[in-house]
């Protein structure tokens, strides 16, 4: 479980998924070849929610992408991070927000979220100089606090780690 849309935390888990993501397409597909879809997103409710690591894949390699996945997670937690790499992502996550307000549902959803923001913030974020403002030290003590391995849950249907409650 991780936290959800309203916590301070929500846009360091974001960018978390996103290097995660990147890192799990270029070892496991493009070095390795085992998986055509393969990457983490987090599926965020207002107090809570999940980051989930996954990839497709035969039979035959789930339990290969598995460890891979659980190797990445240690390493993400063990090793620096990349500075270089980490500001890329922020660069292309503020450049997905700028480039996101093409329409009226995602209009929408960010007055939405920034008037929940407001109730149970004290404020709005400012998504921008919160981007801006986050580190690979803050990304790596997310790691460290919400990916815990004992508590990932492993879906060999097709190779997902996920970490939250199933319950409420």
């Amino acid at each position: 479980r991780v936290p959800g849309r309203m916590s301070k935390e929500s846009l360091k888990i974001t960018l978390l998924s996103v290097y995660l993501s990147q890192d799990l397409h270029n070892i496991i597909r493009i070095d390795k070849g085992l998986s055509y879809s393969t990457g983490a997103a987090t599926n965020k409710f207002t107090n809570y929610g999940t980051l989930d690591i996954f990839a497709d894949s035969d039979i035959d390699n789930m339990q290969t992408i598995t460890n891979i996945m659980f190797s990445e997670v240690d390493r993400l937690i063990s090793l620096p991070i990349d500075q270089e790499k980490f500001e890329r992502i922020k660069r292309g996550l503020l450049l997905g927000y700028v480039s996101s307000f093409e329409d009226n549902a995602t209009i929408a959803r960010f007055y939405e979220s920034a008037w929940l923001s407001l109730l149970t913030m004290d404020g709005f974020v400012q998504i921008e100089e919160a981007i801006e403002e986050t580190t690979p030290e803050d990304i790596q003590n997310i790691a460290i606090r919400y990916l815990v391995r004992e508590k990932a849950i492993v879906n060999h249907d097709a190779p997902t780690l996920s970490y939250g409650k199933t319950d409420r």
